[in-house]
Parts: structure tokens; C-alpha cells; sequence
């Protein structure tokens, strides 16, 4: 009877990872791409992060697995298996239930904010992270991927998974 009730626990005890599909156009070159994952891993090292990580980083305080793939690799977005469609870039995609998180304009007065309240005491703003990492300023594409990770991050701290798509959904708007 216990082993019956644990067992109906698992799936919320141990849910402590989740996966995030990057969507960028078809025609994006291969040096933007990299940016974009460059990008989305700075936001990923932020917070949370502990030694011997097995996972891509942390958002909201969980474990995220990123994939990237091109807006007409519906097998590759599929097989990820994706709670989060990310979408930094105009676009559309869709992929079971994952949660779709479209794109921010970057010169917006909340994408400032986003960049703004992302530096701190505790670490550089984000271009110069990117640039360390990169060796390179950030530009549009990395800086909308940088962005789609920490809405994530934010939404997903505050539900504190990624189970309740339709709350996901509403907080990634």
C-alpha cells in the first residue's frame, strides 16, 4: 500500500528536470545559432547551479535539457520530447503539449527590464558574460535567446515545475 503511494508521488517528488526546444529559422547561419545556445547557457549558469551537473543548466531552480533545431525539423522537435517550445526568433512550431513561448522584441521596454534585473551583485550584466564566453558582443539573436531563457527561468520558479501547462502557459505569454 505505501509502495502504491509513492509511486503516485514519484512523478511530482522526482520531477527535477525538464526539456526546452530552441526554434530558430530554417536559413539561420550556423555562427547565429551557436550564439543562440551560447546565450541561453549564460542564462542557465546564473542561478542555482551545483558541481558535477549532468544537465545543460538551471532554470527556475530545475535542471534544463536544451535542444536546438531549425523551424522544418519537426522529427528533430518531436524526439526531444519538449516541455517548452522556445521560439526566440519570429516563428511557429509546435510539438504535443510543450508549452509555446514566443518571441520578445528586444528593444522592448520589458526586455529591458529582463537584461536590466539580470545583473547584480552576484554577476555582470549579460553582454559582458556573452562576450567572455563568446569572445564577441552579443547581437539580436543572442540577445532574444538570453531573454527567452529567463522568462523561462522566472516562470518556472514560480510554479516551481513544469507540470501545470495551462498556468506555464499564461506566466509565458
Amino acid at each position: 500500500m505505501v509502495a502504491g503511494w509513492l509511486m503516485a508521488l514519484a512523478p511530482a517528488a522526482w520531477a527535477h528536470s525538464f526539456n526546452v526546444v530552441m526554434v530558430v529559422p530554417d536559413d539561420l547561419a550556423q555562427g547565429l545559432r551557436d550564439d543562440m545556445v551560447a546565450a541561453f547557457l549564460v542564462a542557465s549558469e546564473e542561478r542555482d547551479g551545483h558541481a558535477n551537473e549532468e544537465s545543460d543548466g538551471h532554470l527556475g531552480g530545475l535542471d534544463v535539457y536544451i535542444t536546438l533545431a531549425a523551424m522544418g525539423d519537426r522529427a528533430r522537435i518531436g524526439a526531444a520530447g519538449p516541455d517548452i517550445l522556445a521560439l526566440p526568433l519570429a516563428g511557429d512550431a509546435r510539438s504535443g503539449d510543450a508549452v509555446i513561448l514566443r518571441a520578445m522584441d528586444v528593444g522592448s521596454p520589458q526586455a529591458t527590464g529582463f537584461l536590466n534585473s539580470a545583473a547584480g551583485v552576484d554577476f555582470a550584466p549579460f553582454a559582458d558574460r556573452f562576450a567572455d564566453r563568446a569572445g564577441r558582443a552579443p547581437g539580436a539573436e543572442a540577445t532574444a535567446a538570453y531573454l527567452a531563457a529567463r522568462r523561462i527561468d522566472l516562470a518556472v520558479r514560480q510554479l516551481q515545475s513544469v507540470d501545470d501547462r495551462a498556468k506555464l502557459a499564461d506566466l509565458l505569454k
